[in-house]
C-alpha cells in the first residue's frame, strides 16, 4: 500500500486539534444539572469516552488533551495499518488500560469507574468497544478509494 501524503497527516492532526478544543470547552462539556464538568474524547464523530475524573491531572481537560495526544501519536505511527484490531486492554499497577498497538491510550482509574457507576474492568470494555468503533469509522472515512461513510 502506498503511504498517505504528508498533507493528509497535517489535515488529520488539525482535525484532532479542532475536536480537542470543541469537545473540551466548558460550553459543550457541562454535565447534567448537577453542574459536573467533563471532557469528551471522540474520533470521526464517535464518542470514545468522557473524562469525568482528572486522575491526578490538573483538570479533566488536561487529561483529555493528553488522551488526544496519545491517539494522534498512534494514528501517525500506524497510518495505513491502523485497525480496530490494534485496540486491546492491558493491566497497569493502577488497573486496566487501553492500548492501540503498543501505544498507551488511557488508563481506567477507580475514580472514572466510580463516576460512571461501574467497575474499572467493565468501563475498560466499554471504552475499548467505543475506541474500536471510532477507529473503524476513521479508517473507513480516510481510506483512499472507498466511498465516504455517513
Amino acid at each position: 500500500m502506498a503511504t498517505r501524503p504528508k498533507v493528509w497527516l497535517a489535515t488529520a492532526a488539525a482535525a484532532l486539534a479542532f475536536v480537542v478544543v470543541v469537545s473540551a470547552s466548558p460550553l459543550t462539556s457541562a454535565g447534567p444539572s448537577t453542574g459536573a464538568r467533563y471532557a469528551t474524547v471522540e474520533l470521526s464523530g464517535v464518542v470514545i469516552l468522557r473524562v469525568r475524573d482528572s486522575a491526578g491531572w490538573p483538570s479533566v481537560y488536561a487529561r483529555a488533551d493528553e488522551i488526544y495526544k496519545r491517539l494522534n501519536e498512534a494514528i501517525n505511527t500506524y497510518q495505513d495499518r491502523l485497525s480496530p484490531d490494534l485496540v486491546r486492554i492491558g493491566q497497569t499497577a493502577r488497573g486496566p488500560a487501553l492500548y492501540i498497538g503498543d501505544h498507551l491510550f488511557v488508563t481506567v482509574d477507580q475514580g472514572s469507574a466510580r463516576r460512571n457507576g461501574t467497575s474499572q474492568e467493565k468501563l475498560a470494555e466499554f471504552w475499548a468497544a467505543n475506541l474500536k468503533a471510532a477507529i473503524s469509522r476513521y479508517v473507513a472515512i480516510n481510506s483512499p478509494g472507498k466511498p465516504p461513510v455517513f
